[in-house]
């Protein structure tokens, strides 16, 4: 009740718009909830010394985006990472740690170089909306608004730069109804409802919007960049989201199933099942892969595509992607200027609603979508035909094939005769062919 008390305070003082009391926001788990070190303390202090931080007026700290990275045995590391998600009571987010063979990345000047390839500046010639006008603004949030949301968290989930945790809102915001966490609730509300409208200071819009970098190597020797974003920039997503998913969710369906589909994963399986069932001899099947995506779409398109959908929330949109935001790796900052940020809850709808013409404008009787991810088939020629219009329209939006990703499966037809093919000269695209007699592909 304490911590909640203090947040209410620091957020209630956002009233008289000072950029200290923004600061002092977002340093609040700095500042609040920092705990001894276990070998310097005892365990029964530890709620003392949070308390003792919590009472304290004056804050001496200053957010300068760098972060202390202490060498630590690997052992030494898992077991912390792994008593984390216990204490958090995400027990198969510990079993997913002890079991995972992926490792994390030390930032050497060839993994900055691989992260800043996959995070590409924004063209040149990009012609960007003009500001929102605030004619058409959305509707305050409401505390009931802010509680569904932060309990739909899962356990063990990352705070962002600014170290404030989604368990640290569900702790404040939990149990019986009170004086302390009313107060949280409807502050936090009228937070929220200050981010909606665009009403964020530029020089805290640097901070809230930002986000913190890991980079976990894959099994074939590259790299994937892991962003985790500010609890407070997920809650305003959440609360979009279920304002206005229903229906965008619906415009995008049945081509695409990777956003407000229940199951949508299994939905797409079971219709590539059915056409490969009902095949034709003729039929070929064109799995396709759009290369690092969500980081490469056009914020100008996107910021279009808000205006055109979403009105109310483009002061949101815009200073959320507007302009370029920071992304922390260790002790390094990168630019990510170009896609929606990893972790943003809003991102997958608004990549749906923003591929919408072009997985609407195939023809193909087979055409399923999971966010990024298409299965196109039928006549050869039809499928051929879409391919073009997947290549022309991504260019438009900033995507592009990953052709070492893409398989072309025949259904029983061979394309062409293999026995010019050699090892050291492999196509582009990845052919198979189904033979129905021996129900395998080769």
């Amino acid at each position: 009740m304490l911590a909640a008390t203090s947040l209410t305070e620091r957020i209630d003082v956002l009233q008289k718009r000072s950029e200290s009391s923004w600061r002092h926001l977002m340093l609040f788990s700095f500042a609040g909830l920092k705990q001894p070190d276990k070998d310097k303390s005892k365990k029964g202090n530890r709620t003392t010394a949070v308390k003792s931080n919590l009472l304290r007026q004056l804050v001496n700290l200053e957010l300068n985006g760098k972060q202390t990275v202490k060498k630590q045995p690997r052992d030494s590391l898992l077991k912390k990472l792994v008593e984390g998600k216990i204490n958090d009571g995400d027990i198969s987010g510990a079993l997913r740690v002890l079991s995972s063979e992926n490792s994390v990345a030390v930032p050497t000047p060839e993994v900055l170089d691989t992260l800043r390839a996959k995070h590409p500046s924004e063209s040149p010639d990009s012609l960007f909306p003009d500001p929102p006008d605030q004619l058409s603004l959305p509707e305050e949030v409401t505390v009931e608004e802010i509680l569904a949301p932060v309990k739909s968290f899962p356990n063990g989930s990352a705070g962002g730069v600014d170290g404030l945790r989604p368990q640290h809102l569900k702790d404040m915001l939990s149990g019986a109804p009170n004086g302390a966490t009313v107060a949280l609730a409807e502050a936090v509300a009228k937070l929220i409802t200050l981010m909606l409208l665009g009403r964020i200071p530029d020089a805290t819009c640097g901070v809230l919007y930002r986000a913190s970098l890991t980079a976990v190597k894959k099994k074939d020797g590259g790299l994937r960049p892991i962003a985790v974003g500010n609890t407070l920039r997920r809650l305003a997503g959440k609360i979009v989201v279920k304002r206005v998913g229903r229906v965008l969710e619906e415009q995008v369906r049945p081509e695409q199933v990777g956003c407000g589909t229940r199951g949508g994963a299994e939905a797409a399986v079971h219709a590539v099942r059915c056409f490969r069932e009902g095949r034709d001899e003729s039929q070929v099947q064109l799995k396709l892969d759009l290369k690092n995506a969500f980081n490469t779409i056009h914020r100008f398109v996107l910021l279009r595509v808000v205006r055109d959908s979403l009105p109310k929330y483009l002061p949101f949109a815009w200073q959320s992607y507007r302009y370029p935001s920071k992304l922390l790796f260790g002790q390094h900052t990168l630019e990510s200027a170009r896609g929606v940020q990893q972790g943003d809850p809003l991102g997958p709808l608004l990549f749906c609603v923003l591929s919408q013409k072009l997985t609407k404008s195939l023809t193909s009787p087979l055409n399923v979508w999971y966010l990024d991810d298409g299965t196109i088939g039928g006549k050869i020629e039809s499928v051929l035909s879409d391919l073009q219009v997947v290549i022309n329209e991504g260019r438009r939006l900033g995507l592009q094939l990953n052709s070492a990703k893409c398989e072309l499966f025949s259904l029983g037809v061979l394309l062409w005769n293999a026995e010019p093919c050699r090892k050291e000269q492999p196509s582009p695209v990845r052919v198979f062919c189904f033979l129905p007699e021996a129900n395998s592909t080769f």
